[in-house]
């Protein structure tokens, strides 16, 4: 695993998920860490009938992804002002 989710929620069948960059990640690899690359920091969404990942947009280093579900099926996501 290479990226950490920071936020999750289910909107119809799909589920969108948001991730921060982690610098310093190590995986487990047969045996022995690894250091793994730096991931992008932003939003996907995941269908989960399909398994089809679609990327939203990527937001700053600094910005902790958010996610709020509103009432009418859809997703208010956080975003920095760029």
């Amino acid at each position: 695993m290479t990226e950490l989710p920071m936020a999750m929620a289910w909107c119809g069948d799909s589920i969108c998920v948001g991730y921060k960059r982690v610098k310093e990640l190590c995986v487990l690899m047969d045996s022995t860490l690894t250091p793994a690359s730096s991931t992008s920091k932003g939003y996907n969404l995941v269908n989960a009938q399909t398994g089809a990942v679609t990327e939203i947009f990527t937001t700053d280093q600094k910005m902790i992804p958010t996610i709020t579900p509103i009432p009418t099926n859809q997703l208010l996501l956080g975003r920095n002002g760029g």
